[in-house]
Protein backbone atom coordinates (compact mmCIF):
# COMPACT_ATOMS: atom_id res chain seq x y z
CA UNK A 1 0.00 0.00 0.00
CA UNK A 2 2.53 2.43 0.67
CA UNK A 3 4.72 1.46 -2.51
CA UNK A 4 1.08 2.01 -4.46
CA UNK A 5 0.64 5.37 -2.75
CA UNK A 6 4.25 6.54 -3.20
CA UNK A 7 4.12 5.95 -7.13
CA UNK A 8 0.70 7.47 -7.20
CA UNK A 9 2.32 10.76 -5.63
CA UNK A 10 5.48 10.48 -7.82
CA UNK A 11 2.53 10.54 -10.84
CA UNK A 12 0.99 13.50 -9.84
CA UNK A 13 4.45 15.33 -9.91
CA UNK A 14 5.34 14.11 -12.28
CA UNK A 15 2.49 15.23 -14.38
CA UNK A 16 2.23 18.39 -12.40
CA UNK A 17 6.45 19.14 -13.66
CA UNK A 18 5.88 18.43 -17.64
CA UNK A 19 2.19 20.45 -17.61
CA UNK A 20 2.46 22.94 -20.71
CA UNK A 21 1.40 26.43 -20.17
CA UNK A 22 -1.73 27.27 -22.29
CA UNK A 23 -0.96 28.93 -25.43
CA UNK A 24 -2.62 31.86 -24.06
CA UNK A 25 0.17 32.66 -21.28
CA UNK A 26 2.24 32.09 -23.79
CA UNK A 27 4.50 34.98 -25.92
CA UNK A 28 3.22 34.54 -29.39
CA UNK A 29 7.08 35.52 -30.56
CA UNK A 30 8.93 33.34 -28.04
CA UNK A 31 6.39 30.81 -26.59
CA UNK A 32 7.64 30.69 -23.48
CA UNK A 33 5.29 31.55 -20.09
CA UNK A 34 5.40 35.30 -19.99
CA UNK A 35 7.16 37.17 -17.10
CA UNK A 36 5.55 40.57 -17.59
CA UNK A 37 2.28 40.38 -20.54
CA UNK A 38 1.19 42.80 -22.07
CA UNK A 39 -1.33 43.78 -24.55
CA UNK A 40 -0.84 45.34 -27.95
CA UNK A 41 -3.35 47.38 -30.66
CA UNK A 42 -3.21 44.46 -32.68
CA UNK A 43 -5.07 42.62 -30.05
CA UNK A 44 -2.37 40.12 -29.06
CA UNK A 45 -0.69 39.92 -25.51
CA UNK A 46 3.14 39.86 -25.99
CA UNK A 47 6.28 39.39 -23.29
CA UNK A 48 7.24 42.95 -22.66
CA UNK A 49 10.84 42.72 -23.62
CA UNK A 50 10.20 40.74 -26.60
CA UNK A 51 7.48 42.85 -28.13
CA UNK A 52 9.60 45.89 -27.49
CA UNK A 53 12.60 44.34 -29.01
CA UNK A 54 10.38 43.44 -31.96
CA UNK A 55 9.81 46.99 -32.57
CA UNK A 56 13.20 48.74 -32.12
CA UNK A 57 13.75 46.56 -35.69
CA UNK A 58 10.00 46.60 -36.87
CA UNK A 59 7.25 49.39 -37.21
CA UNK A 60 4.60 47.04 -37.48
CA UNK A 61 2.93 44.08 -35.91
CA UNK A 62 4.49 40.53 -36.26
CA UNK A 63 1.30 39.12 -36.25
CA UNK A 64 -1.06 41.05 -38.28
CA UNK A 65 1.75 43.37 -39.93
CA UNK A 66 -0.06 46.19 -39.12
CA UNK A 67 1.34 49.63 -38.53
CA UNK A 68 2.23 49.69 -34.63
CA UNK A 69 4.97 51.63 -32.21
CA UNK A 70 5.28 50.61 -28.67
CA UNK A 71 3.66 53.78 -27.54
CA UNK A 72 0.01 52.34 -27.25
CA UNK A 73 1.40 48.96 -24.87
CA UNK A 74 -0.35 48.38 -21.67
CA UNK A 75 0.11 45.75 -18.87
CA UNK A 76 -2.09 43.25 -18.87
CA UNK A 77 -3.06 42.12 -15.60
CA UNK A 78 -5.85 39.96 -15.99
CA UNK A 79 -3.02 37.56 -17.59
CA UNK A 80 -0.97 37.93 -15.44
CA UNK A 81 -3.26 36.96 -12.65
CA UNK A 82 -3.78 34.23 -14.76
CA UNK A 83 -0.06 33.18 -15.55
CA UNK A 84 0.25 33.00 -11.23
CA UNK A 85 -3.06 30.89 -10.94
CA UNK A 86 -1.97 28.49 -13.62
CA UNK A 87 1.68 27.85 -11.84
CA UNK A 88 0.12 28.06 -8.56
CA UNK A 89 -1.83 24.76 -9.72
CA UNK A 90 1.24 23.39 -11.50
CA UNK A 91 3.68 23.88 -9.21
CA UNK A 92 5.88 25.51 -11.67
CA UNK A 93 7.90 28.92 -10.12
CA UNK A 94 5.87 32.33 -11.38
CA UNK A 95 8.34 34.17 -13.96
CA UNK A 96 10.24 36.52 -12.40
CA UNK A 97 9.51 39.88 -15.22
CA UNK A 98 12.88 41.78 -13.21
CA UNK A 99 15.25 38.67 -14.58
Amino acid sequence: LTHALRANTFFKFEKKMSAEPPRHLQCPLTHALMASPVSAPDGYTYEKKAILEWLRDHSTSPMTRAPMDSSNLTVNRAIRDAIEEWCSQNGVPVPNPDA
